[in-house]
Parts: structure tokens; C-alpha cells; sequence
């Protein structure tokens, strides 16, 4: 795991400061590497061959490919001994040698064949282009911005104003933004810089200063055996050893390995099968007020006989790391939990290199309850009549949030639950809205279903798609790295893995599928194995921070000044009139951050991401 920043063409950056800006993704090792007019910077985290022979950036021994690589290759091992048969040498311990030898004999078709997390750079100087890719599943970021006829590259967004790059916010991203919380790539908050979609491998040809989209490296893999079932039983067997073997690729590593333990049914498995496999993790949990998971973490770390390290998350200790997470965040988001989990990963950092996470279960076996919602629901299209009669009873003001629009809803949950509605985009906002309106519901619509034609893929359920294919990479893998990495930990997800995507897709067409996923229950009746049903079955939270019960006075101060700022730059960041009503009231914000902390934690961060670049701060 690592930071990336490069540069290619004749325009003036600040490389070494931009690769600062990421020192603490990797702390090892720095380098620069110049060839002609271009630069790759590498800040190298050491997981795999700690010695200096892997360092970076690297370079074929043939000499025409050098990379710039972050991630893990879990398969670099088998990959390695199929090249060597073709007669390739090599001199590291490194997976990165191996994917850039592999690239200089078969091209980006080699990419293809690995699994892991990755996102690299390379400099192909034959051809006289740069290749750049990201992992399926979206695990590892890469972002670019083109400048005229220069391209840069960054594992993070705050290398490009490091390194001196003008920023300005891209208004046409906002609309997704104020809905879900997020933003979904190619979009960033900026103009002129995209992240790389999952699964994409692009070029640029350095003369020509053109781009093109070389390939797309799916989520699930070809060639592999898939599980033949005929018992639910057999079904079992086929999940238990798909997980144990996902479990066991992501311990490969020259360093101990540890796990998060919240007591769900995600980070049990992982805990449970690496006690099956012989592992010695030590699991880390973070304590939230009135939450019950603690207890549930502690009786599994007792039955598995895990050590267990819990960590309080205090009314002080919130309210500190609420005023270090700006330090870390560099794209804004609604998700309050980026707060517990860098708090979490910041008490661990000089303990342990790599972390094991239970991330991508809740979208790969069904565990959210709007899943039971979306199972009824396969039309996607633009609009819907239902929908626009609903919308027009919303009201962005004071007494619409307290009393119209959670009626309206309630109607809304109605009508898609009741059979008479085949809405999968509506009921998907319905679901996952930041905030009781339907700001600029059109827009949102038609981008949710542009989105879904392009990306979606049959192997995946519906219900289970704009969870998988937007929320995933987007969102809480988004806020993985981030959060781990600014403490210099790897974070891994063994249930966001392509071997296990495409054995779990083959188990769950062959049984009843709805029944399979609804609440996770295939995953649980395997858990059934390792844990007693009472500390598996119980009612599903989500990693939350109830802010309003800690009393953090500076959220509330934040909002207000947040709004202040949305409002006196509205062209900048597409605050149309609707969201006008909504935050101009100084008595309806109070409302907002109460019963929607996501949308005032998203105008919050995007606040504070722009502030100190002179735009209203």
C-alpha cells in the first residue's frame, strides 16, 4: 500500500510537494523517477518484500516499462511461477515486479489475471504512453487531472493542490452529491479531474496528449472452477470454503496482520475463519455510546479466543478526531462514520501494517434492510408517474420536513412495497437519500439510470447493484483507505475479493437467491459453524455516530457556517432554490443536523474542503 503522484508533459508542478501530501500513505521509502517529461513519485508503505529491492518506482529488466504501483496482488505468487516458466527472471520478492513483468509480456490482458487491490502507473517508454488502472471493486483510488496537454496523477486529491494545481468546483457533479453523499467516479467535487472508474485501464499517449480507455477488467474472473451444488448443504460447503479461501489470499504479507472486530456478521466470519486457518490476529474494536456491539465483540473474541482491544469512543475523543478528520478528508462526504473509523485506525497505527476489514458483505450477501425493499423491484428508467405525484407534495420548508415530507415517504414506502410500483431508482433513493427531499430528483434520476445501463452486470442482483456498483467503491471503501491510510495502514476486504464474487454469484443462482440474501442468511447459516445463533442473529446496525447524543457542539457550529458558506457561493456548487429554502432558515437547520446528520455532514465537508482554497473561507 502506497501513495502515488506523477506528472507527464512540459507544464510546471511541484512534484515533491505534491508526494508529501501523501507521505503518510507511505512512510518507507520516497523516490522520484524522471524520464524526459515525465515524473512518477512513489511513497512506499512496505507489506510485501520489506526489503529495499522493492522499492519504487520500479523498472522492467528489460527497461522499457517503469511503475508506480499501490495495493496487493494476492495471487502475485501463482502469476510469478507462470511467468518464470515463460523464462522471466526476477530480482524482488515484490508483487509490483511481478505486474510489471507481466505487462511487458502480455500487455494490459495480464491484468486480467490478478487478484487483489491495485492502482499503478505505468510508463510504457516503447510506445511512448503512460497505462494507468484501478481494481474492479474500486478498492484502491486513482485520480487525474488533465491540463492542457500535461496529465497528472494522484492517489489523493489534495496532491494536486500541493502541488500548485488551480482547483475550482465542477457544479455539474452536485446534484448526485446532495442526494446519496457521495461522489460516483469519473466525478469528483473538481473541474478537469476524474477518478478512474473501477476496473479501468486507460492510456495516454505523451506526443499526442490524448487519452483512451484501453479495457475494463471485470469483478468476477474467467477460467476459474465454479462450485457444482445440488443440496443446500452442499451450498454451504461451497460458501465456507469460497470464504475461507478469500480469507487466506489476504493474510499473504511479510507483516502481522490484524482485523476490526464491530461484532456483525462481517468482521465474525473473518474473525472466525482465521482462527480456522491458524491465524493469530489481533482484532481492534471501537466503542460507541448506547451501542450494543461491544458486548456482542467481546463474547466472540472470547468464544473464538481472539485478542480483542476496544477503544472508547468518548464524548472528548469524538469531539477531537471531528476536528483531525478535516485533515484527512479531501473529497467531501456524508458518511459520518469516517469519524469512528479514523479514530479506530489511528489508535492502532504502530501496531500493526495491515488490517483486515469486513467491508462489501452487507453488498455482496444482501445485509441492508432497503434489500428486502429493492428485491421487488427490476424497472429502471428515468422517470416514474408515481414519483413525480409525490414529489409535488415536498415542500423545502420548515413545517414540509417536520410534518408533509416523512408523510409523503411513508405513502412513498407504501406504494413501492405494496407490488403496485416497479421502481428500482426510486425505491433506491427512497432508501438512501441524505435528506428527506427530492433535490433536483430529474437530474438524479437520469444519472442513477445512465449509471446502471453502463455498469450494471447481470451475475449481480439487482436489488444488490447500485449498493455494489456506486455505494461500494464510492463510499465506504472511499473512506477505508482514506481513513486507514492516513495512519499508515493497509486495509483489506477478503469479502470484496473476484474469486469470491464470482463463486459467491455461482452459489447464489443455483438456490433460491431472494431467500439466500434476504438478511444476509446465507452468510449467517455458514457462521452458524464457528458461533452459537445467539451471538449471530440480531437486529442489523450500520457504524454510525449518533452525533447530536454526544453533544458536539462543533457539528452544530460547522453546519451553521456551512450553510452560510453553500449560500453565498450557489453557482459554484448548483445550490438551486430548493436547496436554498432548506438551509437559508436559521430555525429549520437545527432540524436538518437533528434528523439528517448525513446531509449536514455533507455540506459540512464540502465546506471545509474548499474553505482554505479562498473560496468563502
Amino acid at each position: 500500500m502506497c501513495g502515488i503522484f506523477c506528472h507527464a508533459g512540459t507544464g510546471s508542478a511541484n512534484i515533491e510537494a505534491g508526494l508529501r501530501a501523501v507521505a503518510h500513505r507511505g512512510p518507507d521509502h520516497t523516490e522520484i523517477l524522471r524520464d524526459g517529461i515525465v515524473s512518477l513519485g512513489h511513497q512506499r508503505l512496505a507489506i510485501i518484500d520489506v526489503s529495499d529491492s522493492g522499492n519504487q518506482p520500479m523498472k522492467s529488466r528489460s527497461g522499457h516499462v517503469a511503475i508506480v504501483f499501490n495495493g496487493e496482488i494476492y495471487n502475485y505468487k501463482e502469476l510469478k511461477r507462470s511467468l518464470e516458466l515463460e523464462g522471466a527472471l526476477f530480482v524482488t520478492g515484490s508483487d509490483t515486479e511481478v505486474v510489471l513483468e507481466g505487462y511487458d509480456r502480455h500487455g494490459t490482458d495480464f491484468f486480467n489475471r490478478m487478484r487483489g487491490m491495485w492502482a499503478f502507473v505505468l510508463h510504457d517508454v516503447r510506445a511512448g504512453k503512460l497505462v494507468y488502472a484501478r481494481d474492479p471493486f474500486g478498492i484502491k483510488p486513482l485520480y487525474y487531472a488533465i491540463r492542457g496537454r500535461d496529465i497528472y496523477f494522484a492517489s489523493e486529491l489534495k496532491c494536486f493542490k500541493a502541488a500548485g494545481l488551480p482547483l475550482e468546483p465542477d457544479p455539474a457533479a452536485y446534484d448526485l452529491f446532495y442526494a446519496l453523499g457521495y461522489f460516483v467516479a469519473p466525478a469528483t467535487p473538481y473541474k478537469g479531474v476524474s477518478k478512474l472508474r473501477p476496473g479501468s485501464v486507460m492510456s495516454w499517449d505523451i506526443d499526442n496528449a490524448t487519452y483512451l480507455e484501453l479495457a475494463r477488467v471485470s469483478r468476477f474472473m474467467d477460467g476459474i472452477p465454479l462450485p457444482t451444488l445440488c443440496t443446500p448443504a452442499e451450498a454451504l460447503d461451497a460458501l465456507d470454503d469460497s470464504l475461507t479461501k478469500s480469507i487466506e489470499a489476504h493474510y499473504v504479507a511479510d507483516v502481522p496482520v490484524s482485523l476490526l472486530l464491530s461484532g456483525g456478521t462481517d468482521s465474525s466470519i473473518i474473525a472466525a475463519i482465521s482462527k480456522k486457518l491458524d491465524k493469530q490476529p489481533t482484532a481492534y474494536h471501537i466503542a460507541v455510546r448506547g451501542s450494543e456491539d461491544t458486548q456482542y465483540a467481546t463474547d466472540i473474541a472470547q468464544h473464538l479466543g481472539v485478542p480483542l482491544i476496544i477503544e472508547q469512543l468518548s464524548e472528548e475523543s469524538l469531539t477531537d478526531e471531528y476536528a483531525k478528520v478535516w485533515d484527512i478528508l479531501d473529497e467531501p462526504t456524508a458518511d459520518i462514520s469516517i469519524i469512528p473509523t479514523a479514530l479506530v485506525y489511528g489508535r492502532i497505527k504502530g501496531r500493526a501494517k495491515v488490517v483486515l476489514s469486513g467491508e462489501g458483505g452487507d453488498e455482496l450477501f444482501g445485509g441492508y434492510l432497503r434489500h428486502g425493499l429493492l428485491s421487488q423491484h427490476t424497472r429502471v428508467d428515468q422517470t416514474d408517474a408515481f414519483n413525480t405525484v409525490l414529489n409535488a407534495g415536498m415542500f423545502p420548508q420548515r413545517f414540509g420536513l417536520s410534518y408533509t415530507n416523512p408523510l409523503v415517504q411513508r405513502i412513498r414506502a407504501g406504494l413501492l412495497g405494496s407490488g403496485m410500483v416497479n421502481d428500482l431508482v426510486g425505491a433506491y433513493l427512497a432508501s438512501t437519500r441524505s435528506i428527506d427531499y427530492p433535490l433536483a430528483d430529474t437530474a438524479v434520476r437520469n444519472t442513477l439510470a445512465a449509471f446502471y445501463e453502463a455498469e450494471y452486470d447481470p451475475r449481480i442482483p439487482p436489488s444488490l447493484a447500485f449498493d455494489t456498483l456506486a455505494y461500494l467503491p464510492n463510499d465506504l471503501l472511499q473512506k477505508s483507505d482514506i481513513a486507514s491510510m492516513a495512519s499508515s495502514i493497509e486495509a483489506r476486504v477478503p469479502l470484496v475479493d473476484r474469486y469470491l464474487q464470482t463463486e459467491v454469484s455461482a452459489i447464489l443462482r443455483a438456490v433460491d437467491i431472494r431467500k439466500a440474501t434476504e438478511g444476509k442468511k446465507i452468510l449467517k447459516q455458514v457462521l452458524e459453524r464457528y458461533l452459537p445463533p445467539d451471538l449471530i442473529y440480531r437486529k442489523k446496525k450500520g457504524f454510525g455516530v449518533p452525533m447530536m447524543a454526544y453533544k458536539t457542539h462543533a457539528f452544530l457550529d460547522d453546519f451553521e457556517k456551512a450553510c452560510v458558506f453553500h449560500l453565498a457561493h450557489r453557482d459554484a456548487f448548483a445550490v438551486a432554490s430548493d436547496l436554498v429554502h432548506l438551509i437559508a432558515s436559521k430555525g429549520v437547520r437545527p432540524i436538518i443536523a437533528r434528523k439528517y446528520p448525513r446531509f449536514a455532514f455533507a455540506l459540512i465537508s464540502n465546506w471545509k474542503c474548499f474553505a482554505d482554497s479562498g473560496r468563502g473561507g
